[in-house]
């Protein structure tokens, strides 16, 4: 005997099954369909992506019409960009974002479920339809991209959890295209704008790709300045440009590149000369930026090249206008200090000369003659002096040698002592010292020019001291003499500079100008300190390199 309730318990498992299977089938189609929209996303427009999306919602669902509104042209309108069934004769048509049930839920952001289309009001939606609605906001975070909407039939259909689930679903999908569309429209206007900017720059604009090793992209400022097609230079290897460089430059491109590549640095900025079409050669003030991967890789240099040619010819004849203005000036100078110089042992000469014609003794006469060979003898010590300065001016080349140093200060130390002087001349060395990389004949003349100098003015000692410290070698000479006045220290080293008490003395104003150039020509340095009625204390510093065993 069949028993019914048992059949109708079975016939209802069965149901439910089926719709279980019937379920699970459409979330895998559905599963499906949005993987494949992931691909027609990249190829596809917005209108046709819209499309597909209304026409896959109404056939797994079952819906009898659908549309989407997106946000309209003008400002406060929305267009209804896709639509089936009867919906499809108001495509592209416009409403208002504050009329109407499409703009509250615009407004509101809050979807409304089994609306009648006669409640959603003339004239948004057709008014003699007997379909129910599903209305969603297509939003994105705090951003909305327009209005989908579903029309039923039945009404309990649309408020199925699983049908509710299912529309929702088609609602990301369709944002998920106006939001793609709107990014790719903001990109393409962004790259669009920045080529037309780039175009009409005057810089040189170029990408470079690190791992093609080649130019993806270069600007029309190339040809314009260098008068090169860009069709021979982008997407072919960095090296046909880099052949345009300089040879003197390309190793520190090279260099650059290199660091720019591996990700050492991820900014470089410097200069380096092109050759133009013309044969000219262009200065490029150079600034490249690295741009790199997720995880870390550099992947491309951006480059900006500023044509500085024009600049560095200015900068160039400033120099040599610069360079030629001192030249007259120190020639003007040396001019009226040689003069100067000149002029007093001369006019000595004059005198003696004069008397000489007017005494009537021997006796006086051999004290003119002997005065004017003394003025003679300063002539000839102070052109000396003036060749000297003017060797070291026009760069004479130093015969550099490893010099002991220790012995080299025992000969000026037995040459001055030799000297008819009352001041003692004291040498002390401490420990040993190293060799000393110069040339012996003008590291001679340099020490014994300070040593003299202060033989002049020291009253009864001059000390020598000769010390190695680290790297460097240090000299002190230092005389118990008078002092140099503060507003006189600075200017020791000027050539034909000499102090009141020097020019009472006679001295010549050259020799420690002429020690200053050889010690710097030496790479070292040299200081004046000094305290009056203290002394003076010359200090000298002189690199040193170890002599090999």
């Amino acid at each position: 005997m069949i028993n019914h309730a048992e059949l109708l318990a079975e016939n209802y498992r069965l149901k439910r099954r089926i719709a279980e299977l019937e379920h699970n089938q459409t979330l895998l189609r559905l599963d499906t369909f949005q993987k494949t929209l992931e691909v027609f996303l990249k190829q596809h427009t917005l209108s046709e992506m819209l499309k597909i999306i209304l026409d896959e919602a109404t056939h797994v669902l079952g819906a009898t019409g659908a549309f989407i509104y997106l946000s309209g042209s003008e400002p406060d309108t929305l267009e209804l960009r896709s639509s089936y069934g009867r919906f499809y004769s108001d495509l592209h048509s416009n409403i208002t974002v504050n009329r109407g049930i499409i703009g509250k839920i615009w407004n509101t952001r809050e979807r409304v479920i089994n609306l009648s289309i006669k409640e959603a009001g003339y004239p948004i939606l057709p008014s003699d339809m007997p379909e129910y609605l599903a209305l969603f906001p297509m939003k994105s975070n705090r951003a909305i991209f327009g209005v989908i909407g579903f029309a039923y039939e039945n009404q309990t259909a649309i408020l199925a959890p699983d049908i509710l689930n299912i529309l929702e679903s088609f609602v990301n999908l369709a944002t998920i295209a106006s939001e793609n569309a709107q990014v790719q429209d903001a990109l393409h206007d962004s790259r669009s704008l920045v080529n037309r900017i780039t175009e009409i720059a005057p810089d040189i604009v170029f990408i470079h790709d690190i791992e093609l090793n080649e130019l993806t992209y270069l600007n029309a400022a190339f040809t314009r300045i260098l008068g090169y097609p860009i069709s021979e230079y982008v997407a072919h290897p960095i090296r046909a440009v880099l052949s345009l460089v300089h040879p003197d430059d390309r190793s520190l491109i090279g260099d650059k590149y290199r660091n720019l590549a591996h990700g050492v640095h991820d900014y470089h900025e410097f200069a380096y000369r092109m050759r133009s079409h013309d044969g000219n050669w262009h200065w490029f003030d150079a600034r490249y930026q690295v741009f790199v991967h997720d995880n870390g890789q550099p992947h491309q240099i951006l480059g900006f090249l500023q044509d500085i040619t024009d600049r560095r010819q200015a900068d160039v004849q400033r120099l040599a206008l610069q360079m030629e203005r001192d030249r007259v000036e120190l020639l003007r100078d040396f001019v009226r200090d040689a003069s100067h110089s000149f002029r007093t042992p001369l006019a000595t000469i004059n005198t003696s000369v004069y008397l000489i014609q007017r005494v009537d003794t021997i006796e006086n006469r051999a004290k003119h003659l002997d005065l004017i060979k003394l003025q003679v003898n300063v002539l000839d010590q102070l052109v000396d002096a003036l060749l000297m300065m003017s060797r070291l001016d026009s760069g004479v080349s130093l015969s550099f040698n490893m010099i002991d140093l220790s012995a080299l200060l025992h000969e000026i130390y037995h040459d001055m002592s030799a000297y008819d002087s009352p001041v003692d001349i004291v040498l002390s060395i401490t420990g040993e010292l190293n060799w000393i990389f110069c040339d012996r004949y003008w590291m001679y003349k340099a020490l014994s020019e300070i040593i003299q100098n202060s033989l002049h003015h020291a009253r009864e000692r001059i000390i020598i001291h000769a010390q190695q410290q680290s790297s460097s070698l240090h000299i002190t000479i230092e005389d118990d003499g008078e002092g140099i006045h503060p507003s006189e220290v600075e200017h020791v080293f000027e050539r034909f500079y000499r102090g009141e008490k020097s020019r009472i003395r006679g001295g010549l104003g050259l020799g420690l100008s002429i020690a200053r150039k050889v010690i710097q020509e030496h790479g070292g340095q040299i200081s004046i300190r000094s305290e009056l009625e203290q002394g003076t204390v010359c200090e000298i510093t002189l690199p040193l390199i170890e002599r090999d065993n």
